[in-house]
């Protein structure tokens, strides 16, 4: 039936063209203070502001070099007189060009596209047309107002229609010099053009524009105005998740990578999750195997269960990669998906991303809000935050996690409303020796619950000064005391990793902290608390969410040592494995092997006291 309500819903689809954020473009405007004519573009003579920017855009203008004379003979338009019989090199030599300056105070630039509307002042067929069959054009850009490059070869305009004629889009997305320029620096264009011979002065008329006063932007510029230290971006507008299993950013910061051999960016999603219908966004719902009823309800059921987006990252060669925050759009209703949590998972001691994977937090959760169109949620890192950083070389993931929720057709997910960034991912590299210069950068800080102990694991990018650190322990009182101390390593930038194992947690739950003193003799805390459950009063079953599809693992408590038969089940019933353990008292660890395809099983204990236990799993 899920299934069946996707596809109606896929049948009601708009289809939306891709499209990137419209910083500012020119069109005829006529509001009585801004227009000198009926008939043409205000105002005619000297340079002209765009008629349309987006808020964060400070300024962006179009003039005439001097070489290309004012004209007035084409209505609706921005023109000029092209010289007689000219070639490239005289049209560069003689500034035969329009110019496009682009400037933000604030934002940091990064430019995708350029659409043009060009004319001539004559049309096809016209007894003057000959003179402007042979014009052509050329862009070039610059950064610092002196130095133009090229973009492209000459293009062959020769003569149009009155009403213009649209050129094709010039594509900007390659060029890494109008990437991410820097806040209050200027962007130009020069449109060159030559090539016009004989015929009077008024019949040499070139430039942007169209003979009517229907509305036509006669240019057009898109691309993506950003804060500091925005690191990649994605705009879901025309992205239907049915049709689109990962979606590349729109944005990234050069030395972003998604591995060592991929650029790109992309966000995919976890086992947990499948598409969903819905126009301009990347909207899932949980896979068909989760009921209502198994609908992860907290933090580490959504883990288990692999409901999840996730964005894989590569750490640089030599920096360190700081993450400091994010912006995101999440839409959904009362039946979807309640609250959301983002992680950075690290490489394991193999560089995969697994069950050892170190895992760091990435802002408190997100108590998500009713509503179809999205609401943005933001968090930004004090520049000098380091909870989240990748090590050089390492490979990483961001995952967004989400549980909760009532309705198996209820769709939740990122983006919605056209033509904006849905999500925005911050960060910056920082070198060692930056790192250096802050006291204990500790980049995790994990407890793990073992067979009767617990494994405490904790790593450092650097250290100043660093005596040693503490360890302490509380039960549900939450009166800490401390169990342990480890030395630390003084003054270092290299990576450090540490560990403890408590032999002895206490019965129910564990509570750990872990603080650093400098060699002053001052404590303090570093790290999140994190907690243990030890149930040593209860029998329980869990079953482990592992990276190894060849066997199942999973955790088993039990009051008393004794017999015990192991099934696991299909969800249509089938047994598709069984043996007998001998357990001991407590917790149990269980690895079995049996390799499983995609979808949904039970595993079962049955004990020879005659207790049962089942645990149903997603693989």
């Amino acid at each position: 039936m899920k299934r069946l309500l996707l596809l109606l819903l896929l049948c009601f689809l708009v289809v939306f063209a891709q499209a990137q954020t419209k910083l500012g473009s020119f069109a005829y405007v006529n509001d009585g203070v801004n227009t000198s004519s009926a008939n043409n573009l205000h105002p005619q003579t000297g340079a002209i502001e765009a008629s349309y920017k987006t808020s964060d855009l400070t300024t962006m203008t179009i003039s005439r070099g001097p070489g290309m004379a004012f004209a007035n003979n084409s209505s609706y338009s921005y023109v000029g007189t092209l010289p007689d019989g000219q070639d490239e090199a005289a049209a560069v030599a003689n500034d035969v060009y329009f110019q496009i300056a682009i400037n933000s105070n604030t934002k940091y630039t990064s430019l995708t596209r350029l659409n043009a509307r060009l004319r001539t002042a004559n049309e096809v067929g016209s007894a003057t047309a000959s003179v402007s069959a042979n014009i052509s054009y050329k862009w070039h850009y610059s950064v610092d107002g002196t130095n133009f490059t090229a973009i492209g070869g000459a293009v062959l305009l020769g003569n149009t229609v009155t009403a213009g004629v649209e050129q094709p889009p010039l594509d900007l997305s390659a060029i890494s010099a109008l990437k991410d320029v820097l806040p209050n620096q200027t962007i130009y264009f020069r449109l060159y053009a030559w090539g016009a011979t004989g015929g009077s002065v008024s019949n040499r008329g070139f430039g942007f524009g169209k003979s009517s006063s229907s509305g036509l932007e006669i240019l057009s510029i898109r691309g993506f105005l950003a804060e500091a230290h925005l690191m990649a971006a994605w705009d879901f507008t025309g992205i239907n998740a049915i049709s689109n299993s990962t979606v590349n950013s729109i944005f990234q910061k050069p030395w972003v990578k998604k591995t060592d051999v991929v650029n790109t960016l992309d966000i995919a999603t976890g086992i947990g999750l499948e598409a969903a219908s819905l126009s301009n966004a990347y909207a899932v719902t949980y896979v068909d195997a989760l009921a209502p009823a198994s609908f992860p309800t907290n933090y580490n059921e959504a883990v288990v269960n692999d409901t999840y987006y996730s964005i894989k990252l590569r750490g640089q060669s030599v920096d360190y990669t700081q993450i400091l925050g994010y912006r995101v759009k999440l839409r959904g209703n009362s039946t979807t998906a309640t609250t959301a949590r983002w992680k950075l998972l690290i490489g394991d001691s193999n560089n995969d991303i697994s069950a050892s994977s170190q895992v760091l937090d990435l802002g408190t959760d997100i108590s998500l809000t009713s509503n179809s169109d999205g609401v943005y949620y933001f968090l930004g890192l004090n520049d000098n935050d380091v909870s989240a950083v990748i090590p050089p070389n390492k490979n990483a993931e961001l995952r967004l996690y989400f549980w909760g929720g009532t309705s198996e057709t209820g769709v939740f997910g990122l983006g919605r409303l056209a033509d904006e960034s849905h999500l925005m991912i911050y960060g910056k590299t920082i070198t060692p020796t930056e790192l250096q210069t802050l006291p204990v950068t500790l980049t995790s800080f994990k407890a793990t619950k073992t067979s009767n102990a617990v494994q405490l694991n904790w790593t450092t990018a650097s250290e100043q000064n660093n005596s040693h650190f503490n360890i302490l322990r509380a039960g549900d009182d939450k009166n800490f005391v401390s169990i342990a101390r480890v030395n630390g390593s003084g003054t270092t930038s290299t990576s450090r990793a540490y560990g403890l194992t408590d032999y002895k947690p206490l019965a129910g739950s564990n509570y750990y902290k872990l603080t650093q003193t400098d060699f002053n003799g001052k404590p303090v805390d570093v790290g999140d608390v994190q907690h243990v459950q030890f149930d040593l009063n209860s029998t329980s079953l869990r079953v482990l969410q592992t990276a190894d599809q060849s066997t199942i693992k999973a955790l088993l408590n039990v009051n008393k040592a004794e017999n015990a038969l192991i099934d696991v089940y299909s969800i249509s019933g089938s047994n598709l494995y069984k043996a007998s353990l001998a357990l001991s008292k407590g917790l149990n660890e269980l690895t079995l092997p049996a390799s499983l395809s995609r979808g949904i099983y039970i595993l079962q204990v049955k004990t020879q006291s005659g207790e049962a236990l089942k645990a149903k799993f997603v693989r």
